[in-house]
């Protein structure tokens, strides 16, 4: 069951001055180890960066109100699969969602200019069965 929708749009530059302008401040306050590894080993970082940013907005767009408490900047991870698709992960209190039933699904899009991201949070059904883990990080 869709629980939600969420999507952000971001200039890439705004990133860019950011980062140019906070440095590691900046990565280490809104990105996670994995992220920051993976975005600063691409030819334009910033350009990943923004992607993972407007999906992190998104995500917690996409939530239900009274999950939106456990979404912070930390708790939740982007990763990229083997396929190249995005997946949300939830770490610490952002597991709390995943207890509850949700998980969410991102596509991610970023051209020279902008980077966005539409999410969209799902709710399992009392009758079907969590059989998928990997939303999940202990």
């Amino acid at each position: 069951m869709v629980a939600g929708i969420g999507i952000d749009l971001i200039e890439i530059h705004r990133v860019r001055e950011s980062i140019e302008r906070n440095g590691e401040r900046f990565l280490e306050k809104l990105f996670t180890p994995s992220e920051i590894a993976f975005c600063s080993s691409k030819a334009d970082p910033a350009q990943h960066y923004a992607a993972r940013f407007a999906a992190k907005e998104a995500i917690y767009k996409s939530a239900p109100p009274d999950c939106q408490k456990y979404l912070q900047w930390q708790t939740v991870e982007i990763i990229t699969l083997p396929n190249g698709a995005p997946e949300v992960q939830f770490l610490n209190e952002g597991q709390n969602l995943a207890k509850m039933g949700y998980y969410i699904k991102i596509s991610l899009t970023h051209n020279k200019d902008t980077a966005a991201c539409s999410a969209v949070c799902l709710q399992y059904s009392e009758t079907s069965q969590m059989t998928n883990n990997s939303h999940n990080v202990e």
